[in-house]
């Protein structure tokens, strides 16, 4: 509103304008533009006019006058906000709300903000009390500072964990072709032990000592932590607890501990048939693959046929048995010219010749290779098991003789499979590979009934599965005659006879020349 004033005096004075500030909306009527245009211009004229009079250095307006205090109250502060400030100006921010009173704007946010403040660091504050303190220090020299495995492991465990890594390459294509063991394991307790009494037992067959302190602590735990499962009869069987009845039957048949083997294989198989049999384990096919070495191992050793049937096509662990015949079928198969072999022997080396070179080359091979792999192997040792028990059966190696298949079969766990040599197990196998040659010496085949390369080849590796042992001199002194019969004078014509049947780098490089050093010496 703006408002004249006049003195009494009959002198008519120079306006004075003084601005009222409303509280409440102006009428409809009278808040046009037109009205904010002229409130505009005459605070401009009242402007120049005071400066133009010199009130700026003299006079004293009014409002100074009357005093700030008697016009605006501390308690009514709003009343200094928005002076001249027009609805129709503002600056607003797409965060800010604001809350209109007539011409007074005042931002809520600025007014909560110290608020909010506090709010939040109260909170802060309450976290900090309610957080859970560590009660140790993670420490840098402990495996596991934050126990994080199912398991408290010891001061010993890193060396152990250091052979898993870089030295314990024992089926990791034929049952883990995905990588992924060391995750599935460390989920439980049980099967986390079972791992590693395994990785121990095969460091201590490596170094040529007896059961080391830590293998024998790990296997322990496994067989209290199982006694305590299956003693709870509500509990179902886990997944986790048949892989470790599979690792202990496992560990048993290896070290050639037949007795032991079979009380865990007899559980092993009572917890298999409780979950539906083998076919139903196929959402774990990791697990399928442990339950299937350990039903092979055993049958190795008792000379029985596998207790699962052959996985049909049907079956989860199968979809990659197909893919396997085109993924590993390399022209490289192919035995060299000249050499003579029946049809069965030629249907074994190449199943085999096919293994070694995916075998020899694990990183050129993607997941669907590997895996390809693991059926492969499942389905040739499958075949070469299904003679055991005195019983007819038609399959593919029924026809080749029983040597060569023991060779085949020794072939497979020493440089495919990569088990230790030392294993009691193989010196079993071995000498059953002595006697299958001396009853076919006695039955009237003998090496000429062979090519002789492959006869050379069947005898070399069962004196490589007798490394240390006394009856290997009965393969040295076979060698010697074959040798002799050969007119083989050196170790690269040792090789290179070997090569024609079937060579593996890293297992002939580290047999053949000590093999044949002993040849050598007996040719003396």
């Amino acid at each position: 509103m703006i408002s004249t004033t006049k003195k009494a005096t009959g002198v008519a004075p120079s306006p004075h304008f003084e601005f009222v500030t409303f509280v409440g909306q102006p009428s409809e009527g009278s808040y046009t533009a037109g009205s904010r245009e002229l409130i505009r211009r005459h605070a401009m004229q009242d402007f120049v006019r005071r400066r133009e009079a010199g009130s700026s250095s003299n006079s004293v307006h009014p409002m100074h006058k009357a005093g700030l205090d008697s016009i605006v109250k501390p308690e009514d502060p709003d009343k200094l906000i928005g002076r001249f400030k027009l609805l129709s100006w503002s600056r607003k921010k797409p965060t800010r709300k604001t809350n209109v009173i007539g011409k007074a704007v005042v931002s809520q946010q600025i007014r909560q903000a110290p608020k909010a403040a506090a709010h939040r660091r109260n909170r802060r504050e309450e976290d900090r009390e309610q957080r859970p303190v560590l009660v140790k220090t993670p420490s840098s020299g402990k495996f596991d500072p934050f126990n994080a495995l199912p398991i408290d492991v010891g001061s010993g465990f890193e060396a152990l964990m250091y052979h898993y890594n870089t030295g314990f390459t024992q089926n990791s294509l034929a049952i883990n072709p995905e990588g992924n063991w060391f995750s599935y394991a460390a989920r439980d307790a049980a099967l986390f032990h079972a791992t590693f009494f395994l990785v121990a037992l095969h460091r201590d067959l490596q170094l040529g000592v007896k059961l080391s302190s830590q293998c024998l602590y790990h296997r322990g735990e496994v067989i209290r932590t199982v006694n305590e499962r299956i003693e709870l009869p509500e509990i179902e069987i886990s997944d986790a607890t048949i892989g470790a009845v599979a690792f202990l039957a496992n560990f048993e048949t290896m070290n050639g501990t037949v007795r032991a083997s079979k009380v865990h294989m007899d559980g092993l198989r009572h917890m298999v048939a409780l979950r539906g049999g083998l076919h139903t384990l196929g959402q774990s096919q990791v697990l399928q693959r442990v339950v299937i070495w350990a039903d092979f191992l055993y049958s190795t050793a008792t000379y029985t046929k596998p207790s699962f049937p052959l996985i049909t096509q049907s079956s989860p662990f199968a979809e990659h048995l197909t893919a396997s015949i085109d993924v590993m079928s390399p022209t490289s198969t192919s035995l060299p010219e000249g050499l003579s072999l029946e049809p069965g022997h030629v249907d074994i080396i190449q199943d085999l010749r096919s293994l070694t070179i995916q075998a020899a080359n694990p990183q050129s091979l993607s997941i669907l290779g590997r895996k390809a792999f693991s059926s492969k192997i499942y389905l040739v040792e499958y075949q070469l098991l299904s003679h055991h028990g005195g019983s007819v059966s038609v399959h593919k190696y029924s026809q080749i003789p029983a040597s060569l298949r023991l060779a085949a079969h020794l072939y497979l766990y020493l440089a495919v499979r990569e088990l230790p040599s030392t294993a009691e197990m193989h010196y079993r196998m071995a000498r059953r590979l002595r006697h299958a040659v001396l009853d076919g010496v006695q039955a009237g085949i003998d090496s000429l009934d062979y090519s002789h390369d492959l006869f050379l080849w069947i005898v070399f590796i069962g004196g490589a599965a007798l490394s240390g042992q006394s009856d290997r001199h009965w393969f040295v002194s076979e060698l010697r005659i074959i040798c002799l019969t050969l007119q083989i004078s050196s170790l690269d014509h040792f090789k290179e006879r070997l090569a024609n049947i079937l060579w593996h780098e890293k297992f002939f490089t580290r047999h053949a020349p000590v093999l044949w050093a002993e040849v050598e010496q007996s040719l003396l």
